[in-house]
């Protein structure tokens, strides 16, 4: 398969039309999750239950019986899920650094935007 130049805009995102991955992934190969989660399904010589049932079982005792905090946090954020994490604070320094080349005038740009994106004291009052 011949690869797919791509081509980008001014401000570096990629033109409609063309792809980041052009060669994307091959076909057939499996991620790591799709690959623990059919492991999860397996059941162990000896065992009657799945790796799956195994691993929630020994995660609650771990948590309940043995009193582990980290193991009960996790058992809680999985059956309620993870709390919301709310940012409040004031930016302060505007000289954002970047590791792309760009110039003065598409810093700006982009500076503006970050600054527009962000609840700011000084720009509410």
């Amino acid at each position: 398969m011949k690869s797919q130049q791509v081509e980008r805009r001014k401000d570096g995102t990629i033109k409609k039309g063309f792809s980041g991955n052009p060669e994307g992934r091959k076909i057939g190969s499996l991620s790591i999750v799709t690959i623990i989660r059919k492991e999860l399904e397996k059941i162990p010589d000896g065992h009657k239950e799945s790796y799956a049932i195994l691993l929630v079982k020994k995660l609650i005792k771990k948590g309940i019986v043995d009193g582990d905090f980290s193991s009960i946090k996790e058992i809680i954020n999985r059956v309620d899920g993870m709390p919301d994490q709310k940012f409040s604070g004031e930016i302060t320094n505007t000289n954002f650094n970047t590791d792309v080349q760009t110039s003065g005038e598409e810093q700006d740009q982009v500076r503006q935007a970050i600054l527009k994106s962000v609840p700011n004291k000084r720009s509410e009052e």
